[in-house]
């Protein structure tokens, strides 16, 4: 069985929607939203954050590789 944190390094979009939707849900509260589809909207974009990262990671990681040759 893989450690857990091996699997959230190497996947961090995929481990972010549980603490996307415990953010989203304290945005929610402390803005006053109680409108169950704008919290499900704002956990969906935090939940992206990672991915935009890691995306943003391979990105200059494969710029970076490519300068090297």
């Amino acid at each position: 069985m893989s450690n857990p944190v091996d699997i959230v390094k190497s996947r961090p979009a995929e481990t972010a929607m549980p603490i996307a939707t415990v953010i989203s849900a304290l945005i929610a509260k402390l803005a006053g939203i109680e409108d169950t589809d704008t919290i499900l909207y704002i956990a969906l974009v935090i939940s992206f954050v990672p991915a935009a990262v890691t995306w943003v990671v391979e990105l200059v990681k494969k710029s970076e590789s490519e300068g090297e040759v």
